[in-house]
């Protein structure tokens, strides 16, 4: 019976939504694919918003069939809370807001690697490399080095 409700049901509950970017009146948003298709797969995401300490309402901006939206025409110097409800042939499914408020008046940028590495790195075996790279990025990254998924000391 719970198999035949899963394959029945509603969409599931997406996860993980991240902030990729903010620029002053934009957001740029991705989350993760609902983790059990409940036999039915997403047809589209609603994505809302709140403007905080503006009422207490939720306001569609707009759907995607992909899990990723950029909410433009937003109010510079605002906070806002976002939401996504996944939806499949059976109806919506939960929605998930974001855990933490994002502020407009603090535009960040993805980190980026300003620089290139050396294709080929040559070394005797056991003798320290040193390694150098440029990135950039809002608020700063920071940057840090792995070997064999282990982190590596500088």
């Amino acid at each position: 019976k719970k198999l035949e409700l899963e394959k029945n049901g509603l969409a599931g509950a997406v996860t993980d939504i991240m902030i990729k970017e903010v620029g002053a009146s934009w957001v740029s948003l991705c989350w993760k694919k609902p983790s059990v298709s409940r036999g039915s797969p997403v047809i589209t995401y609603k994505v809302e918003t709140w403007l905080c300490g503006e009422g207490a309402f939720w306001v569609e901006l707009g759907r995607t069939p992909i899990p990723q939206f950029d909410a433009f025409n937003l109010k510079a110097n605002k906070c806002y809370h976002f939401r996504v409800t996944a939806r499949n042939k059976r109806g919506w499914g939960d929605a998930i807001m974001t855990t933490h408020k994002v502020d407009l008046s603090k535009p960040t940028q993805m980190p980026v690697i300003t620089s290139d590495l050396e294709s080929i790195i040559k070394a005797l075996k056991d003798s320290p490399v040193r390694l150098s790279v440029q990135v950039s990025g809002e608020p700063a990254p920071k940057v840090t080095w792995q070997k064999d998924s282990i982190d590596a000391t500088l």
